[in-house]
This record gives C-alpha cells, sequence and structure tokens, in this order.
C-alpha cells in the first residue's frame, strides 16, 4: 500500500487510513497530507503502536461509524480484511463474502472530495466485488505462491 501511495504521487490536505493497524500506511501519508487521520477497529493495535506524528488523529471505529460526517478526503486508503472464509490461519484476514468490503465502499463515496481517490488492496482471493459507480485502474501488484495483491485506485463516477 505505501507503494501505492508513492506511485499515485498522493498529496492534499486530507487523507483517511481505514484499518490502520501497526500505522505503516498513516505515517506516509502525514508526510504528504496536512491532516490524516488513523483508523482502526482494534484500540490495543492503535495503543501499541509507536509515536504518531502531530498531523495525525487516531480514532478507534468499525469503519465509518466514528468518523465525523462533515470530514471528506483527498485519499482514503484500505487493506481490509480480504480473503474468504474460512482461512484458519489468521481469522482477521478474513471477510467472508465481502460484507466488510461492501460496507467500506458504501461509507467511502460520501466521505471523499470532488476529485478524491480510494486505494483499496485486494487479493487474487478475494470475493467478486460490487465496483458499480466507481471508475478503477490497478496501481501496483505482487505475485505471491497462492495469491496476487493488488491495489485498486478508485473514483466515483460521475452523474
Amino acid at each position: 500500500m505505501v507503494d501505492a501511495v508513492r506511485k499515485v504521487n498522493a498529496k492534499g490536505e486530507k487523507a483517511l487510513d481505514m484499518g490502520t493497524g501497526t500505522g505503516i500506511v498513516a505515517r506516509e501519508l502525514a508526510e504528504r497530507f496536512e491532516e490524516v487521520w488513523a483508523v482502526d477497529v482494534n484500540p490495543e493495535v492503535l495503543r501499541g503502536t509507536l509515536e504518531w506524528p502531530g498531523n495525525v488523529n487516531v480514532l478507534v471505529s468499525d469503519l465509518f461509524e466514528n468518523v465525523k460526517t462533515n470530514l471528506k478526503f483527498d485519499l482514503i486508503t484500505f487493506n481490509p480484511p480480504y480473503l474468504p472464509e474460512p482461512y484458519e490461519e489468521d481469522r482477521e484476514l478474513n471477510c467472508g463474502d465481502g460484507e466488510v468490503l461492501e460496507k467500506f465502499l458504501a461509507g467511502a463515496g460520501g466521505r471523499l472530495t470532488e476529485n478524491g481517490k480510494v486505494l483499496l488492496l485486494l487479493s487474487s482471493l478475494t470475493p467478486e466485488l460490487g465496483l458499480e459507480g466507481w471508475r478503477k485502474r490497478g496501481v501496483v501488484g505482487l505475485k505471491l505462491d497462492f495469491e496476487e495483491l493488488f491495489v485498486l485506485e478508485l473514483t466515483r463516477r460521475g452523474p
């Protein structure tokens, strides 16, 4: 995801790193955006992260649930759980039938500025997503033994 942020040369006023985890992507965004929001559903992960840069706001939230509705972002990044269940080795990677991804996409569109973008990390094993209403472009990819990881750049389709 960091490579994708660099490749699209993302810069601007506000960015959101959804599912920030260790905060690596949020730190990269902090170098490029005036204000960054690092959001994760797990408060332990956020507390366990090293010191945050001064322009990063940390928020515990289940996707957009606790993100103020008036906040609009130039870029939203999301490295979601993306493997279909059951995947016993690491339950946090499970997306089930894609419900988390669909819920994220439903909330993301209304949180973008006019020219805002979403960078979404997916796997070749991810269940098929409904991307109606979105333009998509592949940014980076990585071939592994049993899957391919790739980042899509999504922008909203016009009226």
